[in-house]
């Protein structure tokens, strides 16, 4: 019969658990994965429920988008300020998460897509752009010229 060598042993345990860890770290970078993509559906949830509420929760607001949408009426001074407050938030919610959430950009173009009809917009986004990442105004202003060949 064959004596191990302590020195043997103790190499065999340190390999056993070198194998242990890569096996560990496996398992959580599969659940960090996981964690990740639920975090970029719940932001994409949360972008598209603020921009509804705000146009559930105000009908002053309900009532000038849908103004300008139809162009048969003229809009107050009131209502285009309204408009131009509502776009600058929805501008600056979406660079944000553009900027602080990567996974999520497809769902912001997605948005930047469906949501365009204000007359205002194109007013409101030169005037905000400057101001803007110019990874995120590039990025935005090629989903709107998305929307525009659609």
């Amino acid at each position: 019969m064959k004596k191990i060598d302590i020195g043997q042993a103790i190499q065999i345990l340190a390999n056993l658990g070198v194998v242990s860890g890569i096996v560990f770290l496996g398992l959580e970078v599969g659940q960090n994965n996981d964690q990740l993509e639920y975090q970029r559906r719940l932001s994409s949830l949360e972008l598209n429920l603020t921009q509804v509420d705000l146009l559930l929760s105000q009908p002053d607001l309900r009532s000038a988008f849908r103004k300008d949408l139809s162009g048969e009426e003229e809009l107050s001074p009131d209502e285009g300020l309204l408009l131009i407050g509502m776009l600058s938030k929805v501008f600056q919610t979406l660079e944000w998460q553009y900027l602080e959430n990567p996974a999520s950009r497809d769902a912001i173009r997605r948005t930047i897509i469906a949501s365009g009809g204000s007359s205002f917009e194109p007013e409101v986004w030169a005037s905000m752009k400057p101001n803007f990442d110019p990874s995120f105004v590039q990025f935005a202003e090629d989903a709107m010229k998305e929307r525009e060949r659609q």
